[in-house]
């Protein structure tokens, strides 16, 4: 319950293992319900649960390659920070190796909210997302590639690192066809008063 709540949980099975006598869960598709991100947490079931698997043939184990969300919240919660996001239908395949883990990310979601600090960024804003993430298991840090997101025409590619212990971000964005409307929707409301006045219309050009 501290993980994860969920109305429709479905699971796939390798069917050499299946035949060898070995339930090994490698896809897993959640429905309706809730996904609760911690740091340490997260971090730490994902990858020992992984590794339990090479080390100990268990009757059941879980060595996942793909993730199916549907009608999932997401909420990941630390300190000051938290970001929720609802899936509504989202695939990830994973490939797990020593070093670290790759994943593949494709879907529509709907940003909640992301609060840092004092301030709320996207609130409940649309979208469509494909990304490709890898997590250094020596580092502790994420790699995201090149991720394009659209919402209604508007394009942002996002590109960058963070390393979660060491509270150090990098962060690229580029928008091309971003509608004023979007980056409203985008920056906290606080700063809204400061871009209104010019009136902005037509299609938009951004670096960050």
């Amino acid at each position: 319950e501290d993980l994860m709540t969920a109305r429709e949980v479905h699971c796939a099975f390798d069917i050499w293992k299946l035949l060898r006598g070995q339930y090994l869960v490698s896809h897993l598709s959640l429905a309706h319900g809730k996904l609760y991100w911690r740091q340490d947490e997260a971090h730490q079931l994902a990858w020992e649960g992984n590794k339990r698997v090479v080390q100990q043939q268990t009757p059941l184990a879980v060595n996942l390659d793909k993730v199916e969300l549907k009608d999932m919240e997401i909420v990941y919660d630390i300190q000051q920070h938290r970001y929720a996001i609802n899936a509504s239908q989202m695939q990830a395949r994973l490939r797990w190796e020593p070093a670290g883990l790759d994943a593949d990310l494709h879907g529509k979601a709907t940003i909640r909210n992301i609060q840092l600090s004092e301030l709320a960024f996207a609130q409940d804003l649309p979208i469509s997302i494909q990304a490709t993430l890898y997590y250094d298991q020596s580092q502790k840090a994420w790699d995201l590639q090149p991720m394009q997101i659209s919402y209604r025409g508007s394009k942002l590619t996002m590109q960058g690192s963070w390393e979660p212990e060491g509270q150090s971000t990098t962060l690229k964005i580029q928008g091309r066809q971003v509608s004023p409307h979007l980056l409203l929707r985008c920056l906290p409301a606080s700063y809204h008063w400061q871009i209104k006045p010019y009136d902005l219309r037509g299609q938009l050009q951004l670096n960050l």
